[in-house]
């Protein structure tokens, strides 16, 4: 996948490469899906989008399916998107599959690539921190505001 994206762009194209339009209008997406999430948790108190908001930003930035959000959200721009689909098409996305698969299933995805092994191991490490501070983590409760 990564050799196609390569391959397509190699002649340039609009600001950014080929894919360059296609950034612009994700970015801006996740700019107003924001505001619209905002607005939406304004007029029904008890939705709390903010978990989903992020995560839809981190698939509009990278451009990942949802099963490896929580991937992405740590590795970033470390993995490129093929990499990370190629990862998907291997079922090596979820956190529990990165920690009990070995490094020789890992690297065979990524083309035997010892540094995007340590990226990927890194980021399931902290994405399954990440995931046990928020389960340990109450939220406060907050009194609805009387005017």
């Amino acid at each position: 996948m990564s050799d196609i994206e390569v391959t397509m762009g190699q002649h340039g194209g609009a600001f950014g490469g080929s894919a360059g339009p296609i950034r612009i209008v994700s970015s801006r997406a996740a700019d107003l899906i924001g505001v619209a999430a905002r607005v939406a948790e304004i007029l029904h108190p008890q939705l709390d989008l903010s978990e989903r908001v992020q995560k839809l930003a981190v698939r509009l930035t990278y451009g990942v399916p949802g099963t490896v959000v929580d991937l992405a959200r740590e590795a970033g721009g470390n993995l490129t998107r093929g990499e990370y689909c190629a990862l998907v098409e291997a079922r090596l996305e979820v956190v529990a599959a990165i920690e009990s698969a070995s490094d020789a299933d890992i690297l065979r995805v990524l083309d035997q690539d010892d540094e995007k092994l340590s990226i990927v191991r890194k980021a399931a490490q902290s994405a399954a921190e990440r995931k046990s501070k928020a389960a340990a983590t109450p939220l406060p409760a907050i009194p609805q505001f009387v005017a």
